[in-house]
Order: C-alpha cells, then structure tokens, then sequence
C-alpha cells in the first residue's frame, strides 16, 4: 500500500509503501491498521528485511527494498492511496519473526 508516512520526528510525511501486519478481522473492525514501512535505500542494517518482486505473492515492486520492520505504525484506512501489491507468506513470517526479536531483546 502506498500511504503518507510519518517522518521519525513527526514533522511531516511522505509516501511510501508500507507492509499491513494485521489480520483481516483487525482491519474491518477499526478504522485504522497495523503496518511497517518500505524504503528504497537498501544500506541493510538491524531489524530490515530485503524486499524484491520474488518476495511478492501479487503485483511488482518498482525498485529492489527493504522493509523496516522496527518502523511500525498505526494508520488511518482512509490514507491509502494505492495498493501495490501482496508479500508472500515466508515474507510475511520473516517480518514477524524479526518483530518478535525486536521485542524479546
């Protein structure tokens, strides 16, 4: 999904792609959801994940990247401005089992 972001400061946004983590019954009983964000700056460093169009069960990636899974957010549905695509399964668990790292540290 394509969706303004917060920047780290909270002092503005910019679009970007970001992953929904939760459920599809989470997300018809809120208005918001539960993502991570995308970037396409792929320095690799603690708690990212690559992310190329082999890693997506549906639609394309334009530019190979990496999800940053320690950049999580809550998000208003009503954001959304494009959908982009669908992550794999074996994706969608590596980004739970890295989230689950980040917590049990």
């Amino acid at each position: 999904m394509l969706v303004p972001w917060p920047f780290r400061n909270i002092r503005g946004t910019k679009v970007r792609p970001v992953i929904v983590l939760s459920n599809n019954k989470y997300n018809a009983s809120f208005d918001d959801f539960i993502g991570v964000a995308v970037t396409s700056n792929t320095a690799i460093r603690d708690h990212t994940i690559p992310l190329t169009d082999e890693d997506l069960e549906s639609g394309k990636m334009r530019v190979s990247s990496v999800i940053k899974v320690d950049y999580i957010s809550s998000m208003d549905q009503s954001l959304v401005q494009k959908r982009i695509g669908r992550v794999s399964k074996q994706t969608y668990e590596k980004i739970l089992q890295e989230l689950i790292k980040i917590l049990n540290q």
